[in-house]
């Protein structure tokens, strides 16, 4: 099954792969699984903040254990501060 994926600016990337992307998955995928076969490891993970587009168009913030459905809209980002 497919999802798509928004990794947001200040999060590095893989070299081969744009901001924006779709990705092949298993069903009953968890997204920690996706963000580690990119190549981020537990540590890094563990800062993201994950969210996904529900039914109404709306951002749903969901935990890296979340299991993936077809065609998800997957947003990941890290916490900003500034002052």
């Amino acid at each position: 099954m497919k999802v798509n994926v928004t990794l947001m600016a200040l999060i590095k990337r893989p070299a081969d792969l744009s901001r924006i992307f779709s990705w092949d998955v298993e069903e009953n995928t968890k997204i920690k699984i996706v963000l580690a076969d990119l190549g981020y490891n537990s540590q890094e993970i563990r800062l993201f903040q994950l969210y996904v587009t529900n039914s109404n168009g709306e951002a749903e913030r969901i935990t890296k254990n979340y299991i993936l459905q077809e065609n998800d809209e997957i947003f990941v980002t890290i916490p900003v501060g500034g002052g």
